[in-house]
Order: C-alpha cells, then structure tokens, then sequence
C-alpha cells in the first residue's frame, strides 16, 4: 500500500514539474508585455544570434517582447505615436520586469544638427546615406560608440530613412529618464551618522567624572561610619536600688 501512494505521488510530482514555466517568461509570452531597459549597454541586434549590433536602447524605457527564445528575447521598438516600429534581438537577461503601468514606453526626443554632416547606413560610418545640412530635425532611436574611432554615433531616422550620425554634427541634448519610478534600484537603508568624537568625549569625561563622584561619596560615607564611637553607658549604684 505504501508503494503505491509513494508512486502516485512520484508521478503528479512529475507532471507538475513538466507543465511549469518560469513566471517570467510564461507571463512575457502570454502577451505583448513590456519590459524594461535597465543599464545603459543593453543592445538590439538585427539577428538572433546576437552578432549584428544596430544600437543602444535607452536606459530606463521599454522594448515590447514579441517572443522569447533561449537566449534573446524577440522584440519591438517604437511605432506607438505613429512612426514605424522597428524589431530586433535584445538578451532577455538584461530586461526587466517592473509591473507597472507603462504609458509612452519609448523616448520621443528630435535631435537637431548644428552644421551640415552625413547620414550613415552602418556604424563603420562607410555607407553614407544622405547629405544632411543644418538644422534638420532627426529622430533618436538611441547611441552607438565606435570601436575603431571611440567617437559616440546616434541611431537616428530622417525622412523615413534610418541611419547613424556622429555626435559632432549634433546640438547637444539630453534625454531625461522615463517618468516610472526606478523600482529596479534596490532602496537604501537610511544611514545614522555616528556622533562627532568631540561629543563621544564629552559624554565619556561626564560619565567617568560622576563614576568618580559616586564612588567618594560611597567612600566618605562608609569612613563616617568606622569614625562614629559608640557612646558608652555609665551605671551608677545607689544604696536605695533593690538587686
């Protein structure tokens, strides 16, 4: 009979197990979830294999996940107010997931250029796009560094053409963090600032002198006490006393 329960048990235990999916990722699937961008070196890629870098998503926003797969998460970019949306590969281990209400995920921040420079089709700055002349107004998808140069480019579109532009050729900007609160930042712990040493001496001159003090008083009141005589009676006989 114990055999029999114990095997029960051992094959719901089983079917449980098969049937559960981390919650994360279960949740992720069950529908158009946004997750969010949490360092600032988190990159989408054109493939799934990770080997094709387009850009840097801004930190603090959201990238809407189509799927996920073993290692990357399939996802979309923009196309909420209008412009077209962009999709690529992002490591689903640097999303994350806050639970709150997301209103205006993406960043909608235009860049303007401050002299005439050139729209570039690759990050190699070697396939040059269009001339673009000053004050244009481009839209910011997010930042690219370049290996070869360290110079900062921006992933940007311009009339419907996508492309990146050094940062020489821009206005300087900033882009502010998105409204929702940072929940993936662990909170503090408040710190109590420890007393100036000046005020530990203080109180440990004031604690050492009454220690004194305490013991004088208990001292002189015990060498009163061994000084007091005690008074000695004095009997005198009278004839008239009966013994």
């Amino acid at each position: 009979m114990f055999k029999r329960t114990a095997l029960i048990v051992l094959l719901i235990t089983a079917f449980l197990s098969a049937l559960y999916t981390p919650k994360k990722i279960a949740r992720a699937l069950s529908s158009n979830e946004y997750l969010r961008v949490i360092t600032t070196d988190t990159p989408i890629y054109l493939d799934q294999l990770g080997t094709q870098l387009l850009f840097y998503l801004p930190y603090t926003y959201y990238v809407k996940v189509l799927s996920i797969g073993e290692t990357f998460a399939h996802v979309e970019y923009l196309g909420d107010d209008g412009t077209l949306a962009i999709d690529g590969y992002v490591p689903f281990d640097m999303l994350y997931k806050d639970d709150l209400s997301v209103a205006n995920p993406y960043p909608r921040l235009t860049l303007t250029t401050c002299a005439p420079c050139v729209l570039y089709a690759d990050p190699s700055l070697s396939s040059p796009v269009c001339y673009l002349f000053e004050n244009r107004n481009l839209t910011f998808l997010g930042n690219y560094v370049n290996e070869n140069t360290k110079t900062t480019l921006y992933y940007v579109c311009f009339n419907g053409r996508l492309g990146y532009v050094e940062e020489t050729g821009l206005f300087p900007f900033t882009l502010e963090n998105h409204p929702n609160p940072l929940t993936f930042i662990p909170e503090e712990e408040p710190i109590i600032p420890e007393a100036e040493p000046s005020e530990n001496l203080t109180t440990l001159r004031i604690t050492i002198i009454a220690c004194l003090l305490s013991a004088g008083l208990i001292t002189l009141a015990l060498a009163l006490r061994k000084n007091v005589k005690p008074v000695k009676q004095t009997y005198y006989y009278d004839e008239n006393d009966y013994e």
